[in-house]
């Protein structure tokens, strides 16, 4: 916007990239959450106007796609170490999961934001293992692809759509995806179908923690005795705190409820494994987490 009002017509990296094509057109920020703000153009013609409504509104640049007009589907990766009832379990990958459509409504082109439409289990379905196993099977490559190729640390949510062939285009990958519990006539696309895998809510969040201290294990061993304090409660901010409810002790309370002895286990192992005042190889202590091998 620094150079004028946007012309598509004769701006030539906009021709390079979209050709005699005319629309219709997705307009959104570069950076957001939610869908806000993003725009369905039908015409090249329009374009400068929703350009310069966006820009407005983030003080930001503004991405231009082409309309992809065929299905849109979500999936999330995670690392390999997942929780199903309290065990641990650590896979041979990344763990994929959560491969929906999203379903749109008649006056739908593109998902509304959840701001507006909040996402329940109407705005999502499961896709048919039996009858679509071969769109299940490509979504759960594009997504181990995504998190094995750009050495992902933590939970994502890829948002995907079809051309008019079927032909399956990454709209984006979500780095902090809504984890809200479902209840109240909502939900969160990453929770929906967990039962799929025998797990529940809780399962997914101890995942999450459990897989990123196993890589705090195996990569940042020097952070052991910081996360054995956080489990004994002796922090700084748990001991300096006379409030019991503090994120400590709830990290703590949180393992203990959980019964995952095997991971407190490794905590304890690591955090007397020293040697010259630095801490050993945690490989060995970490392969308590592994209370079964992954299927």
């Amino acid at each position: 916007m620094a150079r004028g009002a946007p012309c598509p017509d004769v701006n030539p990296r906009f021709r390079h990239a979209f050709g005699n094509y005319d629309g219709p057109f997705v307009v959104k920020p570069v950076s957001g959450r939610a869908s806000l703000h993003v725009q369905l153009v039908e015409h090249r013609a329009d374009l400068p106007e929703a350009i310069a409504r966006i820009y407005e509104i983030t003080s930001d640049a503004v991405l231009i796609e082409k309309y992809l007009p065929g299905r849109e589907f979500c999936i999330a990766a995670a690392g390999p170490v997942t929780a199903r009832d309290g065990t641990l379990v650590r896979g041979d990958g990344p763990f994929t999961f959560a491969a929906l459509e999203r379903v749109l409504s008649p006056d739908e082109k593109i998902f509304t934001s959840m701001d507006v439409r909040p996402i329940t289990g109407a705005r999502c379905r499961a896709i048919d293992p039996v009858k679509e196993a071969d769109l299940l099977a490509s979504l759960h490559k594009l997504a181990r692809d995504v998190f094995l190729e750009f050495n992902l640390g933590s939970v994502i949510r890829l948002d995907v759509r079809a051309d008019i062939a079927g032909n399956l285009y990454i709209l984006e990958a979500n780095p902090k995806p809504d984890l809200k519990r479902p209840g109240h006539g909502a939900t969160s696309l990453i929770c929906e179908g967990l039962s799929d895998y025998g797990m529940s809510y809780d399962d997914l969040i101890l995942s999450l923690l459990a897989d990123r201290i196993d890589f705090l294990f195996t990569h940042r061993s020097g952070t052991v005795s910081h996360l054995f304090d956080l489990v004994q409660g002796r922090s700084p901010r748990a001991v300096a705190s006379r409030n019991p409810p503090c994120g400590a002790s709830q990290l703590r309370d949180r393992l203990t409820q959980a019964n995952v002895w095997p991971l407190r286990h490794t905590l304890v192992a690591s955090a007397r494994a020293e040697a010259g005042g630095r801490f050993l190889a945690a490989a060995a202590t970490v392969r308590s987490l592994q209370v079964r091998a992954g299927e």
